[in-house]
């Protein structure tokens, strides 16, 4: 099939095509969560055949916009790369380089696993979000594909290399989904549906929750009062278990049987219960290493990792935007330190990727009076200003918020330090946990040193290091610091010989 013809997908790409346009009208998780209660107060309403009847023509316009867009859809392989035309109205013409994809996802769900197809999306350098995709081609077709492009990043590979897989350098097993699960946070997504569902059904559930409160109140006062403490806190403890079952669960789905392998020039992982996610990240084409270890991984001694190619969105605000981004959603300190080694190769050998490491330098204490002020005494003040009018001296209390101001600064500064190597650096950060940026310094783009007002007053600069991942920041250094590193850092990249993707 690699021989430049042009092909069709799989009819069964119209169910791809089909989600993708729900997806598209829906414009994500929050708008489908507002839809779906709009039906429910539609079908609560006095015209739900009308309601009805436009549900189906929606969806039958879908299906047929899925059926047109497999209909048009062709793609062609060559030895050079990939070409795709799609669009019924619209027409476009999409050509990938092999030697421009920064990585390649497969995706396999359980019909697809059947029917012997997959989904392939590739990433490619120089795009802000993932630019191609092949739904529902032969899964064999799929695994040429990819050795295809490995191939083509395997082309400064020593001759003679083993063709075998590697063994695995991490797998996850029942136990890392539960450690996965009770440290995750995506479970508060779905909270998001309650106010919609309050809409649709409050008076209803106002009712019910009145006349529960108080059948309850009146049972555990007849039990007694420590017996209904208890009663509650049993609540409680279920409550936070049924929320913790449920991360547990997603856990499973997402990351079940998870293995991680290197090859020495690509990182690849495969993971997923119903649906098999492949992903594969050519070592050389990483521009970012970030970590990330919470206060329950912190006790845990684990940490989550993302290997993030160009394009893969801003690392200052941990969310990654498109791009192909490898995740280890779990994994010890000695494997972290292995993975750091094997990321970075024989550059960074100092460039260490453990958060509690104590080679990290701490940053100036004059963040924690710069925080205080800017979050801590100034809204306090305005708060106080503007509260005592109306409060009086009850509104004095406002003052007391520098108090924890300071206490979560001294901590932030605890946290915030910095690692130099020879050829990299690691930014790290927190309040209870930690994060972790690194990278090489051949990978950067370009380099900023600020200075506010506060820290030219005392000698003091930020340092902003631009990457094709995102920037990462090191603040409150000495002024004079940051410009040699700066300097040093751009003279890295000026006279290296080696690529940034």
């Amino acid at each position: 099939m690699i021989d430049g013809s042009w092909q069709r997908t799989s009819p069964f790409s119209v169910v791809f095509f089909f989600g993708r346009a729900i997806k598209q009208l829906a414009g994500g998780a929050m708008q489908m969560a507002a839809s779906a209660g709009a039906v429910v107060v539609a079908l609560q309403s006095d015209n739900v055949g009308w309601a009805l009847l436009a549900a189906v023509v929606v969806l039958a316009l879908l299906l047929a916009t899925a059926i047109l867009r497999y209909w048009f859809f062709r793609f062609a392989v060559d030895d050079e790369g990939l070409r795709i035309r799609q669009g019924v109205f619209k027409k476009t013409h999409l050509e990938i380089q092999f030697d421009r994809v920064q990585g390649m996802d497969v995706e396999r769900s359980l019909v697809d696993r059947w029917l012997g197809l997959a989904t392939v999306t590739f990433d490619t350098a120089g795009s802000a979000a993932r630019e191609g995709q092949l739904p529902a081609i032969p899964r064999t077709f799929a695994d040429t594909l990819r050795q295809r492009i490995e191939q083509q990043g395997r082309s400064v590979a020593p001759e003679g290399a083993d063709d075998e897989a590697p063994p695995p350098l991490l797998r996850l097993g029942a136990g890392d989904m539960v450690r996965i699960g009770v440290t995750d946070r995506s479970v508060l997504v779905g909270l998001a549906v309650l106010p919609v569902l309050f809409q649709a059904y409050g008076e209803v559930a106002e009712e019910f929750a009145t006349r529960a409160a108080t059948a309850a109140s009146e049972e555990l006062l007849a039990l007694g009062l420590w017996f209904g403490v208890l009663v509650v806190l049993v609540l409680i403890v279920a409550a936070i278990a049924g929320l913790a079952l449920l991360t547990v669960a997603s856990a499973f789905l997402r990351f079940h049987d998870f293995e991680l392998r290197h090859d020495g020039s690509a990182f690849r992982s495969r993971a997923g219960l119903l649906t098999r996610k492949e992903v594969v990240v050519e070592r050389a084409k990483i521009q970012q290493v970030s970590v990330a270890q919470g206060v329950i991984m912190v006790l845990m001694r684990r940490c989550r990792v993302k290997m993030l190619p160009a394009t893969s969105g801003a690392a200052s605000e941990g969310v990654p935007v498109g791009g192909q981004t490898l995740n280890v959603p779990l994994v010890d300190v000695p494997r972290l330190v292995d993975l750091g080694a094997r990321v970075f190769g024989e550059e960074g050998k100092r460039l260490g990727l453990c958060p509690d490491d104590d080679a990290f330098r701490a940053i100036s204490p004059v963040y924690i009076r710069a925080r205080v002020l800017a979050v801590g005494i100034l809204p306090a003040l305005v708060g106080a200003a503007v509260l005592v009018p109306i409060f009086g001296a009850i509104g004095l209390l406002v003052l007391i918020w520098p108090v924890p101001v300071l206490l979560a600064a001294w901590q932030a500064w605890r946290r915030r330090g910095y690692l130099v190597d020879d050829d990299g650096l690691a930014s790290r950060h927190g309040l209870f946990g930690y994060a972790l940026d690194a990278f090489l310094f051949r990978k950067a783009q370009g380099a900023t040193v600020s200075r506010s007002p506060l820290q030219r007053r005392k000698g003091l600069a930020s340092l902003t290091v631009h990457l094709a991942s995102g920037d990462v920041t090191v603040p409150y250094m000495d002024f004079a610091t940051a410009s040699r590193l700066r300097d040093y850092l751009l003279f890295k990249v000026e006279s290296s010989q080696r690529p940034w993707h």
